[in-house]
């Protein structure tokens, strides 16, 4: 089968490789945590650590870009996690490597596909490809004062022969990882015939923070 997905070792633009801009530590609202050249993507409400307070995530992108403009050289998109206070918000995670840019998902274009809150997970879920097509599934709940990657499906599959009773294309590679309790279950579709084959496995799971986690490095090989 051909390798997953190569956005993984795309070279990254300049402006990529600039300094995370600083956020303020406190704010009345999530607009307080928007930086100049920045807005506010997508922006998502509820409740995340267990207290009173309804929580915020936003994905902050290049106030230039926009659905019918092509940014050669776009500002990184940033993922912000707020934790609510008495007061408004306190910043708990920036991070601009955990979203993809809107050119990393080959000829499907913007790869960012879903921004969910699942009771207390934050799920992101980037969707791309051509032919071949692929998704990442990363699942993040706070633990021990840190948001925390808790489980990760990788897949993809080739858009050309579909299985009816199945409900998958073949060829299907998919991959369910649980990072809490170390068990893996791939399944995959051949290409020669409709039948699907399901193995069950133990790993050691490493659960890097939200703050450090980098979806390229974490997608690189799978």
């Amino acid at each position: 089968m051909r390798p997953l997905v190569t956005l993984a070792i795309l070279t990254l633009p300049a402006a990529q490789l600039a300094a995370q801009p600083s956020l303020p530590a406190s704010g009345a609202a999530p607009s307080a945590f928007v930086p100049e050249g920045y807005r506010i993507l997508r922006e998502l409400a509820g409740h995340l650590n267990g207290d009173e307070y309804r929580d915020a995530v936003l994905i902050l992108a290049d106030a230039r870009e926009a659905p019918d403009t092509i940014v050669e050289d776009p500002l990184p998109r940033i993922l912000v996690v707020l934790t609510g206070s008495r007061g408004g918000f306190r910043l708990a995670v920036v991070n601009d490597r955990a979203v993809l840019g809107r050119l990393d998902g080959g000829a499907f274009g913007d790869p960012l596909d879903e921004l969910s809150l699942d009771r207390n997970v934050i799920v992101l879920s980037p969707y791309g490809g051509s032919a071949w097509r692929w998704r990442f599934t990363h699942r993040f709940r706070f633990h021990a004062d840190r948001f925390e990657l808790i489980g990760r499906t990788t897949a993809s599959y080739f858009n050309a022969a579909y299985c009816d009773r199945l409900g998958e294309y073949r060829p299907t590679t998919h991959i369910d990882e649980n990072l809490l309790t170390g068990e893996r279950v791939r399944y995959q579709v051949p290409e020669s015939r409709c039948v699907k084959r399901t193995r069950r496995s133990r790993f050691q799971p490493v659960r890097p923070s939200l703050a450090e986690f980098d979806i390229r490095k974490d997608t690189e090989g799978r």
